[in-house]
């Protein structure tokens, strides 16, 4: 069975290079970057157990907006930082 385009359902599918370090870290966890030769689209499959790929039954990509996770949890720290090292300010 062969990899099948989602967009145009063709089957000049092939691999495609990791453009980022995200893409090498899922790359090793067996999904894999591929190019539709015919309309362009590009996108990240999972291969299924059976060792065949199909673009139609790939599992959907988690939407976990990790950035947004690193920058609150960086505010945080710096917040509690802050209020850890004030100084006190005068009593009343």
């Amino acid at each position: 069975m062969k990899l099948v385009c989602p967009a145009c359902n063709s089957e000049h599918v092939k691999r495609s290079r990791s453009r980022n370090a995200f893409e090498r870290f899922i790359k090793r966890f067996s999904r894999k970057a591929y190019r539709c030769l015919d309309c362009g689209w590009r996108g990240v499959v999972a291969a299924p157990k059976g060792g065949a790929l199909n673009a139609r039954n790939r599992r959907s990509p988690r939407k976990i907006p990790w950035l947004l996770i690193v920058i609150v949890s960086l505010l945080l720290a710096l917040f509690l930082i802050f209020f850890l090292t004030r100084e006190p300010g005068p009593t009343s």
